[in-house]
């Protein structure tokens, strides 16, 4: 099958569905590996989209059926999300599929194979209409059914069409199935889509950016669309998320931000390069982490240049896609994503790069070839992130832990809970907190983590202000009694948190390593840990400002199905102070370049200087 015959002809999928009035038809292939977890998604999900919409009935049918099935195109308004896979899985599509736990009782599991469930059934639809492969389909009675549907599968299209493990054709379902690719004028209707959905959604988006600075943003990017249009016929998924996301980093909100497809994002370069190594960010260089086979020899040097272009300069069109409160936070999530910016960016146009290094003030230039998508996924792993991971220093007096997130999880709370017992049981006097690399999560888990090492009374924050909007009420129904005064801003004065008397309350010394990654609840956390005296913080200043933005609300963009955030909340530090606005929090120890130096070989120089001077 020729990737050709596809893109021209979308609207084959009408012969194989048909959803009629009420009806919600799911249609899966019981054949194929790993059904009973696909099935699990959209059960989850049934119930509440029978008590907000007027479905009626879930149709069901078996793979036998299939054939039966009506060829009309569809009718009363019903849209279709479907995917196709092929029978090996597809990390494009089957991945996205095939997530969520297996929870159906052994009645259940009878009932479906027999389909007597009722008003609850699925349908079993086999082989791929477009090609090899098998293909699953979900309608739906609404559009807003169908962004829930696309939510809970992390499907960002209404349709994709893959061939083997890349994506050839997709976009999103108006009257037509719009592609992968968008004029100007429907691209425009995202743009519009986004900036309305801001300005009535965000507290202040002209916090950080003036008003005429703001219209002329807008101007430009229908400059730019109209532009890319013109030179290239069309306009890609990757081009219109990247424009978006580079409005959106003008706002300098962290929170506020384009989320772009990541498997439509790989599929529209498949062949795009990539370097040979992962960076990290050491003092105020880049230096080399891991590499592929073969360039071991470069672990350790600080990237200086590529094709003789300063290494910053050369990363910017990645960094102004990057929403961030600060240029340094900025640089830090590019180094925390470089497969996903290195994808989307398309950084390098040919291979071999000459690049220049620089060790112990040594300088050496190389021509490096780069490597493929594939090959760093293969060869460059990332790393899985963990609940946490602690370790004990000087006979257990000290100890380091590492709170990369505060995610809420049962584990992440039983992990901590276990760690204070195990101070206490050790009797530790010291403890290190480093959260230089945690962006955030639920503050509720910041207070859990606070009440093991206070029981004075303390507070979150001072003020929060929060723009009610429809969208707010939407998502959080607590703000539903203020439906009336959507478009307003509510202020709440935070109340001081009284501490769960802890058995395991941690009573001796308390340090926090912050930094440019330091963003969110975790920078709430570093700035209650200092206005309360709770402790010192060691290291750089925080990536999240004391009065920042949050709680950002997701939506859809119509055309493109782009996934996307703004925030609906503004957060005032515990104890104000002027300047909060502008800057994070800083440290109460700043060791500079100099004094890390002598720990340079080490694989964490500031942890290493904490423990042989401040600790």
């Amino acid at each position: 099958m020729k990737p050709s015959s596809v893109s021209q002809s979308p609207l084959t999928i009408e012969r194989v569905l048909k959803s009629a009035g009420d009806t919600l038809s799911v249609i899966f292939d019981f054949n194929l590996s790993g059904w009973e977890k696909q099935i699990q998604v959209l059960k989850e999900y049934w119930w509440a989209w029978s008590e907000r919409h007027s479905i009626q009935r879930v149709c069901f049918l078996s793979t036998d059926d299939v054939d039966g099935l009506p060829r009309d195109t569809l009718e009363n308004g019903n849209y279709v999300v479907y995917g196709l896979f092929d029978p090996k899985p597809n990390h494009l599509v089957f991945s996205a599929l095939n997530e969520t736990p297996l929870g159906l009782s052994e009645e259940e599991q009878k009932c479906l194979v027999e389909g007597e469930m009722g008003d609850i059934g699925f349908s079993g639809v086999g082989h791929n209409p477009l090609g090899d492969g098998h293909i699953v389909a979900f309608c739906a009675p609404s559009l807003t059914v169908l962004a829930d549907m696309k939510r809970c599968l992390k499907l960002n299209h209404t349709f994709i069409v893959t061939l083997e493990d890349q994506v050839i054709n997709g976009g999103n379902l108006d009257d037509n199935f719009a592609p992968l690719v968008f004029s100007a004028a429907a691209a425009q209707v995202d743009a519009d889509f986004f900036f309305a959905t801001l300005e009535r959604v965000h507290p202040f988006p002209l916090r950080h950016i003036a008003g005429q600075d703001y219209l002329d943003l807008k101007k430009s990017v229908r400059c730019r669309l109209q532009r890319l249009e013109a030179s290239s016929g069309h306009i890609s998924h990757p081009n219109l998320s990247g424009i978006l996301a580079e409005a959106a980093a003008c706002l300098k909100d962290g929170h506020t931000e384009i989320m772009p497809a990541v498997p439509i994002i790989e599929a529209a370069n498949p062949d795009v390069l990539m370097f040979p190594f992962r960076l990290k960010r050491r003092f105020d260089d880049l230096a080399v982490k891991d590499t592929i086979p073969g360039l071991e020899d470069l672990t350790g040097k600080s990237l200086v240049s590529v094709d003789d272009r300063p290494i910053k300069e050369f990363l910017q069109p990645a960094l102004c896609r990057i929403s961030g409160e600060s240029d340094t936070h900025r640089f830090v999530q590019f180094l925390d994503n470089q497969r996903l910016y290195g994808a989307w960016c398309a950084l390098f146009t040919e291979s071999p790069v000459t690049m220049r290094f620089v060790e112990k003030h040594k300088t050496s230039t190389r021509r490096i070839d780069l490597i493929s998508l594939r090959e760093f996924d293969e060869l460059l792993p990332e790393g899985e992130e963990s609940e946490g991971y602690h370790h004990f220093y000087r006979d257990d007096n000290a100890c380091y832990f590492n709170c990369e997130s505060f995610d809420e999880s049962d584990d992440r709370r039983t992990y901590m809970a276990e760690l204070f017992s195990e101070l206490r049981a050790k009797k530790s006097q010291r403890l290190i907190i480093d959260v230089r690399q945690n962006d955030g999560g639920n503050p509720d888990l910041v207070v859990f983590l606070l009440e093991f090492l206070t029981e004075k009374p303390f507070k979150m924050w001072s003020r929060v202000d929060i723009k009610l909007s429809d969208l707010l009420i939407e998502q959080h129904s607590d703000y539903s009694p203020y439906s009336d005064l959507a478009g307003l801003i509510l202020s709440e004065s935070d109340d001081f948190e009284i501490p769960q008397r802890r058995e395991d309350l941690f009573k001796g010394d308390l340090y926090v390593l912050i930094g440019p990654g330091t963003f969110s609840a975790a920078a709430e956390f570093a700035a209650v840990v200092k206005d309360h005296g709770l402790g010192q913080l060691v290291g750089e200043e925080t990536g999240g400002r004391r009065q920042s933005t949050g709680d950002a609300l997701k939506g859809l963009l119509p055309m493109s199905g782009i996934r996307f955030g703004v925030s609906a909340m503004m957060y005032y530090a515990a104890m104000p102070e002027a300047g909060d606005e502008t800057r994070g929090t800083r440290p109460d120890i700043s060791p500079t370049a100099e004094d890390l130096s002598e720990y340079g070989e080490t694989t964490d120089p500031l942890l290493q200087y904490t423990l042989e001077h401040i600790v």
